[in-house]
């Protein structure tokens, strides 16, 4: 009986065995399965005071990934890309660009942790125009196999920064000119057109400095179409001082639109603009961001309710519009004159007639 209860003790434990064998070999036959639910997370980093959108990493969420197999990425904006491995030899360097690689800890089996994958041309294809697409491909350590578990599926776009200098920061002096890129640029050196004009809409200004919603957004609609005094395309590399040949004024308010070449629509739009005010002090010149301690406000309450002032171009064809209308005729009807005011008169003498007769025949009589 005791050997009996012994072996039955050991069979029991040997089931025990064979289930958590099968158990561990089914999670990691479906853990490529999980990839259907994958999403993704762009990760950025700060530099100084500002959010940089270069130098992209990927957060890889929603998938359980086996500990000991590796994970390669391809990214391309072609999502009808062929695309086949089967073995560590198939995996090309150039196209599988990385490794998929625990967030500050190595993957962990069958675990949801949040995955990261920074990418050498990830940069590029962002600054680039057109959709991004992602695949991935699984190796196996203990059979050396390989296969795709993710096939062109889409990546949305990271959002771009708020306008005001976020995405392109434009430092102005007369000793030199300073351009930083926050938007993903990519490796290769581009040229930005920079225009800049004074602001003479005083409901723009008074909007930004009370922090209205989309303020900066009417500064851009405003800066792309009003006048400039500036309006050149440079190198974002350009160092040298560009307000030394402008006429500011000083205290007046500035706008400065910075929009970076797409080289005719190869890469994704970048464009921004700075609220800025002029410092002069005899030779020295500096044009202050808003954001900026040596800016300052200076609008009354009268300026605020004025009507955006006119540049001369337009107030000459104002003028000239003004030149051309005749005033001394009148386009509508003149209200109590005329034929109208002839007839209330008219009807007015006559009642006054009647009444002055009825008592005249009255007085008559006494």
């Amino acid at each position: 009986m005791f050997k009996l209860k012994k072996l039955n003790i050991i069979l029991g434990i040997f089931i025990l065995l064979l289930i958590g064998v099968a158990t561990v070999s089914h999670a990691e036959e479906v853990t490529t399965e999980d990839m259907k639910n994958i999403d993704f997370e762009w990760i950025t980093q700060t530099n100084g005071k500002h959010e940089d959108h270069n130098n992209l990493r990927i957060k890889v969420k929603n998938v359980s990934l086996i500990k000991d197999n590796t994970y390669y990425i391809h990214l391309s904006h072609n999502k009808d890309e062929k695309l086949s491995v089967t073995d560590r030899d198939s995996i090309d360097d150039e196209i599988w660009t990385t490794r998929i690689y625990g967030y500050g800890t190595e993957i962990f089996e069958n675990s949801n942790e949040e995955l990261v994958g920074s990418f050498n041309n990830l940069d590029n294809i962002v600054a680039e125009n057109g959709n991004i697409y992602i695949w991935i491909c699984e190796l196996e350590k203990d059979t050396s196999t390989a296969k795709i578990v993710v096939e062109a599926k889409e990546i949305n776009r990271i959002n771009q920064l708020p306008l005001g200098g976020n995405r392109i920061d434009v430092s102005l002096d007369d000793i030199g000119t300073f351009f930083s890129c926050w938007e993903t640029k990519g490796e290769n050196e581009r040229n930005v057109n920079v225009k800049i004009g004074i602001v003479s809409d005083n409901n723009i200004l008074k909007a930004i400095k009370n922090k209205e919603t989309n303020s900066m957004e009417e500064l851009l609609t405003y800066a792309k179409s009003a006048k400039s005094i500036y309006n050149k395309t440079l190198s974002l590399t350009y160092s040298e001082s560009l307000i030394n040949d402008i006429d500011l004024v000083d205290g007046k308010y500035y706008y400065v639109y910075a929009k970076l070449d797409d080289e005719n629509g190869k890469y994704f739009p970048i464009e921004d603009v700075i609220l800025c005010q002029a410092s002069v002090v005899n030779s020295a010149k500096t044009l202050y961001n808003y954001l900026d301690d040596g800016f300052s406000w200076n609008l009354s309450e009268e300026d605020t309710n004025k009507e955006p002032t006119k540049t001369p171009e337009e107030d000459k064809t104002q003028k000239s519009d003004d030149k051309e209308t005749d005033n001394t005729t009148a386009t509508n009807k003149l209200p109590y004159t005329g034929m109208p005011c002839i007839i209330i008169s008219s009807v007015a003498l006559i009642i006054s007639t009647l009444i002055i007769a009825v008592k005249l025949k009255k007085y008559k009589g006494i």
